[in-house]
């Protein structure tokens, strides 16, 4: 499996996101947590860096909110 590192991660280009698009980058970056310890990311358990800076529980829940309210192409995407 890849490792994800800011330079691997890129926010893809505004028209080319789509919703499967965008849950499968999340998919991966909840993998990049799990790895880093954080065991119950999915569940929201634990807090990790939201796309927009602020403290989110759940990636994939925060995905979704920052497509709802158009900010899908916040970047950075990730903040580690």
């Amino acid at each position: 499996m890849n490792h994800l590192t800011p330079s691997t991660v890129r926010a893809p280009a505004p028209n080319h996101l789509t919703l499967e698009g965008a849950l499968a980058l999340a998919e991966r970056i909840e993998q990049y947590w799990i790895r880093r310890g954080y065991d119950n990311v999915v569940a929201g358990a634990y807090p990790v860096p939201a796309f927009d800076g602020t403290p989110a529980y759940g990636i994939r829940s925060n995905v979704l909110e920052c497509i709802r309210a158009g900010r899908v192409n916040a970047a950075p995407w990730v903040h580690f």
